[in-house]
């Protein structure tokens, strides 16, 4: 019985209802993978879906905020590492980062004031569905976000 964790020894990180919600809305989109919500100022975890939240630590998702300090940098390396898996870089700016692999697995990161999002989807999934729930999500908490979203993710 020792050997067996709850799921806060795995989740260094405090959920706020809000964020709890947003990701909880997220992943009801059939083209969103993981998802989670990330300082954009110090890197560390807001929030995240609890695959994700499992297997994320903070130095990757600091790593991931990181890029948008010098989208330049990333944009010229071609390439980007995220959770034992190596990106293409599509687009990188300093408000968003789109990625894919080889095998059509994809990771999107929007940029904000307050946070960066991160949706990932796979090849099974469409996409431009996946990078629309992405920056609506972020638009949504850059413009306040003191409730929760209505009809902003529900019509994808």
């Amino acid at each position: 019985m020792e050997d067996l964790k709850t799921i806060t020894d795995f989740i260094p990180f405090a959920i706020k209802p809000l964020h709890l919600q947003a990701i909880d809305r997220m992943m009801r989109i059939p083209h969103v993978e993981d998802c989670a919500l990330l300082d954009s100022k110090s890197g560390e975890i807001v929030s995240a879906n609890k695959a994700l939240a499992l297997r994320l630590s903070n130095s990757d998702a600091k790593q991931l905020v990181d890029i948008f300090a010098d989208p330049n940098t990333t944009r010229a390396r071609g390439t980007v590492q995220f959770l034992h898996r190596e990106y293409e870089v599509i687009r990188a700016d300093s408000y968003s980062l789109y990625c894919q692999t080889e095998a059509s697995h994809g990771l999107i990161a929007v940029n904000g004031e307050k946070y960066v999002t991160v949706v990932s989807y796979n090849s099974s999934m469409i996409a431009s569905i996946s990078v629309e729930a992405a920056e609506r999500m972020g638009e949504y908490f850059e413009n306040g976000g003191d409730e929760f979203m209505p009809g902003k993710i529900d019509s994808l």
